[in-house]
């Protein structure tokens, strides 16, 4: 087992999320059994109880039927407090449950893959942005063979930088397909 998931294991079995709700948020969970109940999501303007919330193996995992999120305590932190990283919601419910022997092991570990996180995060992200300046590039006009060819071989060039994480080849492509619209647009 990895140091990332030992601490995640650790996390969400020492953190109890419906205590959390409960004694922090202020929320009644309406108790159907020892291990589940239901109340309304703090995750979004809810009125009627659609937040399900159960312990499955010594993990409280959460699932609202009105906003359709789930997950664990980490999963709950990063939408609750809108955190921009797992390491950052790991932190928090180290802190907030005083986790704290765990706190340094994850600033450590965390520190280590933080970045290939991050990376993959705008690797994917800059793909998404210039696959779609292809579609703008085709311009409603399929048929455009000089236009389809080059795509073909962006997505290519794109895909390999890809599965490579080559976060800079794929914004050049990005450029480089952003020029050839500007060319090609009606002045």
């Amino acid at each position: 087992m990895s140091r990332y998931s030992e601490i995640r294991r650790q996390i969400t079995h020492r953190a109890n999320l419906a205590q959390y709700l409960e004694s922090e948020l202020g929320l009644s969970i309406n108790w159907s059994s020892y291990e589940s109940g239901m109340c309304v999501c703090p995750l979004h303007g809810d009125t009627q109880p659609s937040f399900s919330i159960s312990q499955v193996d010594g993990v409280w995992l959460f699932n609202c039927f009105g906003c359709h999120e789930s997950g664990t305590i980490i999963e709950f932190f990063l939408r609750y407090y809108q955190l921009d990283s797992i390491k950052t919601a790991m932190e928090l419910i180290c802190e907030r449950f005083d986790i704290s022997e765990s706190l340094d092991t994850i600033r450590e570990s965390m520190c280590a893959i933080g970045g290939r996180f991050d990376l993959k995060k705008r690797t994917t992200s800059a793909h998404i942005v210039t696959a779609n300046k292809c579609r703008i590039m085709l311009g409603g006009d399929p048929t455009n063979k000089g236009n389809i060819s080059r795509i073909v071989e962006v997505y290519g060039e794109m895909n390999q930088a890809l599965v490579e994480n080559d976060f800079t080849r794929i914004e050049e492509i990005a450029e480089e397909i952003s020029c050839a619209i500007r060319e090609n647009s009606p002045r």
